[in-house]
């Protein structure tokens, strides 16, 4: 590449020339030695259009692909993922209590959007000292996956 190169005028021929049969950027910068970023640039300076339009690639995977169908080859084979692991929930009377006891004694589970002039926490007596009544603990514990 060459860097911070000035545009010479034979340079600006070439891109014109080369801009209008349809050649893209990267093409240009590859064979001026310069970035595509560069080359886009100085087109847009220049005010440069198109006689002839680009004629869209197709990427090579898709051609490889259809070679492979069209050949009859075996395609690779399908990654399967494993199912998400199983939960097992738990009784909320038989859930022991927390190590560290909360130091709430009304429920704290949000109620609404934190955003909104609604919201507000349930409020409601808090359940085997958890930081939730005994509902909003049935949602928010479960046990551990099977």
């Amino acid at each position: 590449m060459r860097g911070t190169c000035a545009w010479t005028d034979a340079d600006v021929h070439h891109l014109k020339t080369r801009w209008e049969i349809g050649a893209t950027a990267a093409e240009i910068a590859s064979e001026m030695g310069r970035t595509r970023s560069s080359v886009l640039s100085k087109v847009h300076r220049e005010g440069l259009k198109r006689e002839i339009p680009v004629q869209r690639r197709v990427a090579r995977r898709w051609s490889k692909i259809t070679r492979d169908i069209v050949l009859g080859a075996t395609p690779p084979p399908m990654r399967v993922e494993s199912p998400p692991p199983r939960v097992r929930w738990i009784n909320i009377d038989d859930m022991p209590p927390p190590r560290t006891p909360s130091p709430f004694t009304t429920c704290q589970y949000p109620i609404g959007d934190p955003r909104a002039d609604d919201f507000r926490l349930c409020g409601a007596p808090t359940f085997n000292q958890t930081s939730y009544c005994r509902e909003h603990a049935s949602w928010c514990f479960r046990g551990g996956e099977e």
